[in-house]
């Protein structure tokens, strides 16, 4: 999926220099993804902060334009990268939440694990104020002897 989504920005980015410039490449794409694959952050990073809106209009006159350099059009890159992003976020998202779940479980041990530890620290302040016979018996013939 890595190598999906590096290739499918590296051809984004050179569509969108190819439409910057507005002369096809002439470089292959193999060489292209090659020499592109170390800089697809910036990409990225175009993709997900310009937080583009697709325009159905705009977006079916491409599809019926002919496609003059012979790639796949750049809005059906576009689509199939935001599909890979939002695939990547709703994952990340159902991790979260399983951690943040498996946290709310451990919390929920913890506190039971602090109440038993209360219990058991007032039964035996408890134990300790409560005189036993053994030992007033103890102090009573101690005091006895001296």
């Amino acid at each position: 999926m890595d190598r999906l989504e590096a290739e499918l920005e590296v051809e984004l980015e050179r569509l969108l220099l190819h439409l910057d410039s507005g002369k096809s490449s002439t470089i292959p794409p193999e060489k292209t993804i090659e020499e592109n694959t170390v800089n697809t952050t910036s990409v990225r990073s175009y993709s997900i902060s310009n937080a583009e809106v697709i325009d159905p209009t705009i977006e079916a006159e491409e599809e019926d334009r002919p496609d003059s350099h012979g790639g796949v059009p750049p809005c059906e890159l576009e689509r199939k990268l935001h599909e890979l992003l939002e695939t990547r976020q709703e994952q990340q998202i159902r991790e979260l939440e399983a951690a943040l779940e498996t946290a709310r479980q451990e919390l929920r041990e913890k506190e039971r694990e602090i109440s038993w530890w209360k219990e058991t620290a007032h039964l035996m302040l408890k134990h300790v104020k409560q005189p036993s016979g053994l030992n007033f018996q103890y102090v009573r013939h101690a005091h006895q002897q001296k």
